[in-house]
């Protein structure tokens, strides 16, 4: 978890699948496996965004600490299952949305070359 920055960077959470090395602007969280599910707990701060930003402490650069976020109540399932379970829809439902953002993206290049090429008379409409 990202813990300084005025942009919208303070807050923002990565999942890491590798083991890695960070600078002290970053905060790290290793989970207990056999009570937390990694991914889980990443949709969990994803959606608890903008209250991090606003725990912030700090005027020149306010930024979240250790002790902050080791203070946050995380609400989830007793059972390890049905963390993954929510987990999973989750990520099912992201795939979805990035596959019809990617669908949309195509459209709208399909649609600007139409135009460009109706425009320039390089396709003609027959009336």
């Amino acid at each position: 978890m990202a813990i300084t920055g005025f942009g919208m960077t303070r807050g923002k959470t990565s999942l890491l699948e590798i083991e890695s090395t960070t600078n002290q602007s970053i905060i790290g969280i290793i989970t207990n496996k056999k009570i937390m599910n990694n991914e889980y707990l990443w949709y969990y701060l994803q959606k608890q965004y903008w209250i991090f930003r606003n725990f912030a402490q700090g005027s020149q650069q306010p930024g979240l600490n250790l002790e902050i976020v080791k203070n946050f109540q995380i609400i989830k399932p007793s059972n390890i299952l049905e963390q993954q379970k929510i987990a999973s829809i989750l990520s099912n439902v992201d795939t979805k949305i990035q596959s019809k953002e990617q669908y949309k993206e195509k459209l709208q290049r399909v649609k600007t070359s139409l135009m460009q090429k109706l425009l320039t008379g390089e396709v003609r409409v027959a009336v």
